[in-house]
């Protein structure tokens, strides 16, 4: 993964977790973490919910 990015443009500011690439990726990594945050969100809704009906509320 790392062979892949584009040594041009690393913005020190915001770190090099952050990068684009040749192909115009950006933030690939932070899209990851917010699509595993957003499930995760997801799940506990739903857990949250089956306990209510089990609770007969």
């Amino acid at each position: 993964m790392k062979k892949m990015i584009s040594s041009n443009y690393i913005c020190p500011a915001v770190g090099s977790r952050y990068y684009r690439s040749a192909d115009g990726l950006v933030f690939m990594e932070s899209a990851v973490e917010l699509a595993m945050e957003t499930s995760r969100v997801i799940s506990v809704v739903r857990n949250q919910a089956e306990a209510k009906k089990s609770a007969g509320a």
